[in-house]
Formats: C-alpha cells, structure tokens, sequence
C-alpha cells in the first residue's frame, strides 16, 4: 500500500502567506497523460522486478524453503523498522514538492527540515530496535545461529537506511513529475543486487547473512547514483522557485504536526503489508512460514504496476485539486482491480510450470495456494488507487480511520482464528484488505479549506 496525510483536510499549501499560483487546468485526457508520465517508473519497474525474479531464483535455489521463509521474515521485521524512522516522509514529500511546483512553498527550506526529521528518526528507530534484539531477540523456534541472525538484520537495516534516504530525493522530482530518474535508481539497484548474488552464488554457497550484505551493498550504489541525477535535475527547478517572489517557508509545527499524521498512514498501511509475514514467523510452521513467504513475495513482486501509476497520480491529482470520490476514480479503480485479477490468474497459470525449478522437492507445497494470488492482487491494487485518491483530495483523516479499521480486523482475527492454519491466515487478510477497499471508497468528503 501507500500512504500519507492531513488530519483536519487542510491543503498542504497553505502556509504563513498566500500563493497566487493556480493549479493547471484539468485535461479530459488525464488518463493518457497519466500514462505517459507512469511510463518511465513504470518501464524501470518492470525490468527491475524481472531482476527480482532472478535474485527471488537464485535464493530459494540457495536456501531452500525454510530458510527462504527466514530471510522474508527478517526483511519483514527490518521493513517495518523502516516504516518508524521513514514516517510518511516520502508519499508527504511528493504531495509538499507538487506544491513547491507551483511557487507556494520554498523547496530548498522544506528540503532541510525534512531531511533534519530523517536523521532524529533513524536515531530513535536504530536505537530501539538494537535494545530488541539485544532484550528479545528472535523467535526461539527459527533454526539460526544468533550470530547470523544478527549479521542479517544489520545487512538489511543499513541497506534500507540508503534506500529510504534515497526515496527522499526520487519524491521531490515525482512531485515535479520528473519520474524517470527514479525509475532509474530503482533499476541498478535490483541490478546490482542480483549480479552481487550471481557473483556470490559461483563462488561460494549463499547464506542470508551474505544475502543481507550485498543487499546493503546494492542500496549504496543505488543512493550514491540518486545523489548524483537529484543535484542534476534540482538545477533545473531553480527557476521555478526563483520566478516566484517570496515562496513560503514551512514551520516546523506545522511540518511535525503533518508528518505526524503521514506517519501513521505509513506505519499502518506497512502494518497491513507485513502484518501475515511477521505473524508466519511466530505461529506457523515453518514449511507454511516459507509457502506463505512465496505469496507474499509474488505479492510484493506484483505491486510495481499499481506503485508506478500511484506514484504519478499523487502529484498529478494533487496540482489539479482532486477533490471527492469522481466518476473518473471509480473507473481507475475499477482497472486496476480487473488489471490486479488478470495478473493473479497468469501467476496462478504458469506458477505450477515455473516453480519446481526453484523448489523441486517442494513446489507442490507452493502451487495449490496460487489462487490466493487473483483476489489479493485485485485489492491491493485498488487499494494503492484508493490511497493515493485521498491523499490528494485531503481526505487523509478518512484514510487513517480506514487504515486502522483494516489493521484491527486484520491483527484481531489473526489471533482468534488463524493460528497454525494458513488458510484461516489468508482469509483474514484478505477480509482486512476488503474492509479498506470498501471504507475508502465512502463519497465522503472531509472539511476542505480550497486555499
């Protein structure tokens, strides 16, 4: 899912003095326009999960099912730790740069006070988590010495520390609608991910320890490189600003009191993402830990197609004031649904044809649970749309509400009816799921103040 938000409705652009910028004139071709913006990110999106299906074969070649099922979990863990110290930032940067657009906020400022709240939060987040593996530690249950357990979780924490750093400056351009730089970096970081793990699977045998170590690897370079086209293309925008006279500044508590808000939509829609995975690792097996790690993945694997269209459709709802639940919402949804079904049901075709290559003792395990596939993709690729509606109709409020109302049913019926049963697992995630879909899709408008 995506995430972000305003509490009370409020624009992002109102600030402590007025614009007189106006948002572009809505186009009846919006969707073409849309579409070609999406290109970029979604072209780089596709070739990097094919890159994906390269490193997702060559470590359940490695590991084997079980310990497949560890490293999803681990990656899990260290994701949610992400979510903490990333707090919103990146989906309210992409809406808070379509504004600086258009003159009504000074980007340079909001950029140095975002990044200050980065660095507070990664300090609060690291610490934390240190404290919980040295106090709690793993489930008992994992088969994994300690020691690599802890080189794992250290891998994973330093890679996504680059990624989500980097995610900052790929926000501000896509709140320009520059998208393809973006596209970009995410591309040689899955490619250098994977030639890492070609490297590491020819030369000595791949542990998740090492897996986690190149992944960090893979992050830097990708983060050095978004450096490199940020500070390219941020040139180019100077204009902008400067065309302006007297953009305004962000206050901090306005900014805090904002992001406060975006962190919980982020914290709880990461908690729908990985809520099923952190609860396998717990109570399941570990044979359905690592046949529900598989779905999982192809679910994650699944989302750069409504992640690349969100993406784009923040900013470009978000300057064209969207507001209200429009017909023109409904039949984007209504796509990206039938779009999410057709992809479940090729993976649900050809899974049973392309997995015992990569679990040849174990596929049949893994093909009998593909129809999971067509539902959950139908959803969560609707909710995407849903999310990134709301966010640029300043109807944050009723997201988070939503959000929360998902988490509840999701971690609520978890524990009454889905331990040591997988079935019962997919069933209340995809009830969570739907409860969303269904709230969002409310036409009801939250106090707006049009600015």
């Amino acid at each position: 899912m995506l995430t972000l938000a305003d509490v009370k409705g409020k624009d992002l652009s109102e600030t402590t003095g007025k614009s007189t910028a106006q948002a572009p004139p809505p186009s009846g071709n919006w969707v073409q326009q849309v579409s070609l913006l999406s290109l970029p990110l979604l072209s780089a999106q596709l070739l990097s999960k094919l890159l994906n299906f390269v490193a997702f074969f060559l470590l359940t070649r490695a590991l084997g099912l079980q310990a497949f099922g560890l490293w999803v979990w681990a990656f899990s863990i260290i994701a949610m730790l992400a979510a903490f110290w990333s707090f919103g930032l990146q989906v309210w940067l992409s809406k808070a740069s379509a504004r600086a657009a258009q003159g009504q906020i000074n980007l340079t400022d909001l950029l140095q006070k975002v990044f200050s709240v980065r660095c507070g939060a990664l300090v609060v987040v690291g610490t934390l988590g240190m404290a919980w593996l040295v106090t709690f530690g793993p489930p008992d249950h994992l088969k994994v010495s300690p020691h690599t357990l802890q080189i794992t979780l250290l891998g994973l924490f330093v890679g996504f520390f680059f990624r989500t750093s980097s995610e900052l400056l790929g926000a501000t351009l896509r709140g320009h609608l520059i998208t393809w730089p973006d596209g970009v970096v995410l591309f040689v970081a899955r490619l250098v991910f994977v030639l890492l793990l070609v490297w590491g699977d020819s030369t000595t045998s791949l542990q998740i320890n090492l897996v986690a170590v190149f992944f960090a690897i893979s992050e830097a370079c990708a983060a050095a490189l978004n450096v490199v086209l940020f500070f390219a293309k941020y040139k180019t925008l100077a204009p902008r600003r400067n065309d302006e006279a007297n953009p305004a500044t962000y206050p901090w508590k306005k900014l805090l009191s904002e992001l406060s808000v975006y962190g919980m939509l982020f914290v709880a829609s990461s908690f729908m993402f990985r809520v099923g995975m952190l609860f396998a690792g717990e109570f399941l097996s570990a044979e359905q830990m690592g046949v529900f790690a598989v779905l999982h993945r192809l679910n994650e694997f699944s989302l750069f197609f409504p992640e690349a269209i969100a993406a784009v459709l923040l900013p470009f709802w978000t300057q064209r004031k969207a507001e209200g639940f429009s017909k023109h919402t409904g039949r984007m949804v209504l796509l990206m649904s039938l779009v999410g079904v057709l992809m479940g049901a090729a993976a649900t075709l050809i899974g049973p044809w392309v997995l015992p290559a990569l679990f040849p003792k174990e596929a049949h395990l893994v093909s009998g649970w593909l129809w999971v596939l067509m539902p959950l993709f139908a959803l969560q690729f609707s909710n995407q749309t849903l999310l990134a509606h709301l966010m640029a109709s300043h109807r944050e409020a009723q997201a988070l509400r939503w959000l929360a109302i998902a988490g509840a049913v999701a971690i609520t019926g978890l524990f009454l009816v889905a331990q040591n049963a997988l079935l019962h697992l997919v069933a209340v995630l995809l009830i969570a799921e739907a409860v969303f879909t269904v709230g969002a899709m409310r036409q009801r408008s939250e106090p707006h103040d049009p600015n």
